[in-house]
């Protein structure tokens, strides 16, 4: 995420991620782009459902924000 914020204004930022969607959206763009394997399996290949992620292997979901400082919050990502 540092990624994307960098060199954004707060006006920026508001605008292209004020909603919850587009939180969602930048939030699955960065996490699969890094690679996100099952921790169950290690299986690399995933898809998104909501604010979890799914193993295409054995059907395991985790939280988008797991491993991350929002991981065991309850907050909107737009916090």
């Amino acid at each position: 995420m540092r990624a994307i914020m960098q060199g954004l204004t707060d006006a920026e930022f508001e605008r292209l991620y004020g909603t919850e969607g587009s939180c969602l959206a930048a939030w699955v763009k960065v996490r699969q782009g890094a690679g996100m394997p099952c921790p169950r399996r290690g299986n690399p290949k995933s898809y998104d459902y909501d604010r979890r992620i799914g193993c295409t292997r054995c059907d395991m979901r985790w939280s988008i924000t797991s491993g991350t400082v929002m991981a065991d919050t309850k907050l909107p990502l737009t916090t």
